[in-house]
């Protein structure tokens, strides 16, 4: 067995973690910090190591430190509860063990996304600094996103790839999503961002930006519709990010933009940024996911099929409808918020419903 703490953060991990952790019973020490679960994820890690830490959730770059600060051995690495490591790369770690030539390796992922792995839209190779010498750095970066920074020594590259299952079905990608767009935000607020500067013309052209960069620039036309399915998603929560990032400053009245005092014109009593009883717009993407999966139920019944043009356009011709059409521009940013939440809405019915036909299909 090799001289290798791995390190696993976990919250109710109990459909991913056994996989994850019989992939691992080759090293000598498993550490689990768990921040509070509430399904089997203890009782399956229990099967294969008895390090099992709780400890209350205070961000992913402040977990990962703390699980690495209990390790007995130097040498870790770090994985997510989704990720397994397979025979090949396990062969590359231990030949590299066996006489280390660099203080950390870079490690490929392969990226699964609704079946299929993603080869391009820069999903891969997504090289990850996982395997590492704890004494020659410390995991940073903003929440969600935490690496392991060296502080010193020459970092190598492993032959293998990690696989990453990165989503169990369309619903957990936006519930997933939903969570790390919060995360995101309060990262950019505490790095000196600004709550109300998110203009309308940021908040359209930031999802268009993406969508561009990853679906052509980036080549994910290639993945066929799951690559198409991924760039929408994508270019979504880059708008539901600067969108919730605006709606974090509704409350600070000094400062107040031109477009929210023409708003308020038009919306004279203080309201949610989105009616109908969500009151927020994470409220509003919990209630989509939940609507969404009904209505493409419906669709499936009904016998409606999806096409990449229905991807493509019917949600622009959605949003245009509320922001154009029934006076959305009128209420400045709210309007357009509001107008991209229900784009965004039609595009996860129908990435549901082509999911439905998918997996009939697989089974």
């Amino acid at each position: 067995m090799a001289d290798l703490t791995a390190t696993i953060i976990t919250c109710n991990e109990g459909q991913t973690i056994q996989a994850c952790l019989k992939s691992l019973t080759w090293v000598k020490e498993i550490i689990i910090v768990d921040s509070g679960s509430s399904d089997r994820t203890i009782e399956i890690c229990r099967d294969y190591t008895d390090k099992i830490f709780h400890h209350p959730w205070v961000g992913f770059v402040e977990q990962k430190n703390f699980a690495v600060s209990l390790a007995t051995h130097d040498w870790i690495l770090n994985l997510d509860a989704d990720e397994r490591v397979p025979e090949e790369l396990r062969l590359a770690i231990e030949r590299e063990l066996s006489a280390p030539r660099y203080n950390g390796y870079w490690i490929a992922r392969r990226n699964y996304f609704l079946g299929r792995w993603m080869r391009h839209g820069g999903w891969y190779p997504d090289r990850v600094l996982r395997l590492f010498n704890r004494r020659t750095g410390r995991f940073g970066g903003i929440n969600p996103h935490a690496y392991f920074v060296m502080s010193e020594g020459p970092v190598g590259f492993l032959n293998g790839d990690l696989v990453h299952l990165t989503y169990r079905d369309f619903s957990q990608f936006i519930r997933k999503q939903d969570c790390y767009t919060g995360i995101s935000v309060e990262g950019m607020v505490e790095n000196g961002r600004r709550r109300r500067s998110v203009g309308s013309a940021e908040l359209m052209l930031r999802p268009m930006v993406k969508f561009v960069q990853v679906y052509l620039l980036k080549r994910g036309f290639l993945d066929g519709m799951q690559g198409l399915i991924a760039a929408l998603g994508a270019a979504c929560f880059n708008f539901i990010k600067y969108a919730k990032l605006w709606e974090a400053g509704l409350s600070e009245e000094p400062g107040e933009g031109t477009e929210d005092r023409q708003a308020r014109r038009h919306s004279p009593t203080k309201q949610p940024v989105v009616g109908e009883g969500a009151g927020s717009i994470s409220g509003y993407v919990q209630r989509m996911d939940r609507d969404s999966t009904s209505q493409a139920r419906a669709l499936q019944q009904e016998g409606t099929r999806v096409s990449p043009l229905d991807l493509l356009f019917r949600p622009p011709s959605v949003f245009l409808e509320r922001y154009l059409r029934q006076g959305g521009i009128l209420k400045g940013r709210r309007g357009l918020t509001l107008a991209g939440l229900y784009a965004g809405h039609t595009f996860v019915t129908y990435a549901k419903l082509w999911e439905r036909y998918r997996v009939n299909r697989d089974v």
